[in-house]
């Protein structure tokens, strides 16, 4: 064993609570290392001077003192168990998860659908000269899908305009 461990056992070895196996390891090391040996007669020493020492019993009253002196001089404020929650991380992000999210529900519920009107050429002179320019200019006429919509559209605001 190291010099480490057999300091580490040598509070056991001096009061005899080691095994008879133990007790047998550190007493033949205690033989061969002097620095081992100091510090066992150090400990020898400060039991001898412990078990000389006369023992008193507590008087009957030191525990009520104890416990005034541990009881808290004021009362705790309501705050304080609000307090002791942003303490602790796990609870602060829950919160602050929770508080995003229902802000960004207010948010969207408060402001409601947004619908998105697609309006017809301002001019409807412009538009309607456009699909003209646009059916002459495609050999396929009225089968050409964009020249329908663009007809369609132009159709939709002249009927609109009566």
């Amino acid at each position: 064993m190291t010099c480490q461990a057999i300091q580490a056992a040598l509070a056991d070895y001096s009061m005899t609570a080691l095994p008879p196996d133990m007790q047998a390891i550190v007493r033949d090391h205690l033989r061969m290392c002097s620095v081992c040996r100091a510090e066992w007669r150090e400990w020898r020493t400060l039991l001898l001077v412990l078990d000389a020492t006369p023992s008193h019993a507590p008087p009957h009253d030191l525990w009520p003192e104890i416990a005034a002196q541990l009881r808290p001089r004021r009362a705790p404020s309501p705050w304080h168990g609000w307090l002791a929650a942003w303490r602790r991380p796990r609870k602060v992000f829950a919160l602050a998860s929770v508080s995003a999210l229902v802000v960004l529900t207010l948010l969207v519920a408060t402001r409601g659908p947004r619908h998105v009107t697609l309006r017809t050429a301002a001019v409807p002179e412009a538009a309607s000269s456009f699909v003209h320019g646009h059916m002459l200019a495609s050999s396929r006429g009225l089968s050409d899908p964009i020249v329908r919509g663009l007809f369609a559209l132009s159709v939709e605001e002249a009927n609109e305009r009566r």
